[in-house]
């Protein structure tokens, strides 16, 4: 399975706030006010003279406020799922930048978060650098781009150097452009998606590895071992994840692999045998996930060879072919 080509674009100047050693990723956040605090403001300006104690109160500090500031002097790490926000803040401690926190964290995903952060998937990186990029002398940018060029992942802004990468999903060589047309020009919405036919080369696995060469401080099996731990050694579902699981339950039945992977034998059966019944895992119960550990030791040691190349590439284009999907080794 031939990796997605990586495409990149001239970053635009956008304002961002610092992490670790002036590293940063994403976009800054605007204040958040809440309603309760504008009123406080309207009645203040409303009546100069007449603010009481309980309006002199900083009230962006009282509990009853639902957004709260977090501060920190060695960077911060945001994420939808708690345990992958823990795997950057433990690579971050362990010396790492902004970019290793990141690819931490989307390993992680995959892990914790497997109705979204997959491998599967592909994703954006928009990185700003305090000084002059590293990529270029470690030569990992090859022909698609070089520091200061336009036409690469790179600009640079002052004395600092603007990065953004696109590694999503690209469809199949062999995909027709109305692949998913009925005969009447409509769109077949089953085919487009629930098929086989609708899924496109993972871009996530070649993106992360990318980045993380170009621009990170630690190794690559380093900045994967929080997700390897959390696949090999569990960890315990939430609410949020047996809800989701639970809602998705019926399209997992009807996947020999996805039932066994997600969903568990109820009461006292055991088995894989598919008239066995499922039901998703509870909140509090531990979900451990070995072949997804393998998968991700094999990208750890091997880098992205590891996912487009040998027994999961090979597993992949099986799948492929015994369900009508285009995914090939090509």
């Amino acid at each position: 399975m031939r990796k997605p080509q990586m495409t990149f674009h001239a970053p635009c100047a956008v304002r961002l706030h610092g992490l670790r050693g002036g590293w940063a990723l994403g976009l800054a956040l605007p204040l958040l006010l809440t309603p309760g605090w504008l009123a406080a403001a309207d009645s203040a300006l409303a009546s100069p003279g007449a603010i009481t104690a309980k309006q002199s109160r900083n009230l962006l500090q009282e509990r009853r406020q639902r957004f709260h500031g977090v501060w920190s002097p060695g960077g911060a790490v945001a994420s939808q799922e708690p345990l992958a926000a823990r795997a950057g803040v433990e690579v971050l401690r362990q010396g790492g930048n902004a970019v290793d926190a990141a690819v931490a964290g989307s390993f992680a995903l995959a892990v914790t978060h497997p109705q979204a952060g997959n491998l599967g998937g592909g994703g954006f990186l928009l990185l700003w650098l305090p000084g002059p990029s590293p990529a270029a002398d470690r030569g990992c940018l090859g022909d698609e781009g070089s520091n200061g060029a336009t036409s690469g992942p790179e600009l640079r802004i002052g004395r600092g150097t603007a990065v953004a990468v696109n590694f999503r999903e690209t469809a199949p060589g062999t995909a027709p452009v109305d692949l998913f047309l009925k005969p009447d020009g409509s769109v077949d919405r089953r085919k487009a998606t629930s098929s086989l036919l609708s899924s496109a080369v993972p871009g996530s696995v070649a993106g992360l590895v990318l980045v993380q060469r170009c621009y990170g401080s630690l190794t690559l099996e380093k900045v994967m071992a929080p997700a390897i731990a959390l696949a090999s050694d569990g960890f315990v579902v939430s609410s949020e994840l047996s809800a989701s699981l639970s809602l998705a339950a019926p399209r997992l039945l009807r996947d020999s692999t996805s039932r066994t992977l997600f969903l568990r034998p109820t009461n006292s059966q055991t088995g894989e045998a598919k008239d066995v019944e499922r039901r998703p895992p509870r909140p509090g119960e531990v979900l451990r996930q070995p072949q997804l550990a393998a998968t991700l030791r094999r990208i750890a040691t091997q880098g992205e060879n590891g996912f487009y190349a040998g027994p999961v590439a090979d597993a992949l284009v099986n799948l492929m072919r015994n369900g009508g999907g285009l995914i090939d080794h090509q």
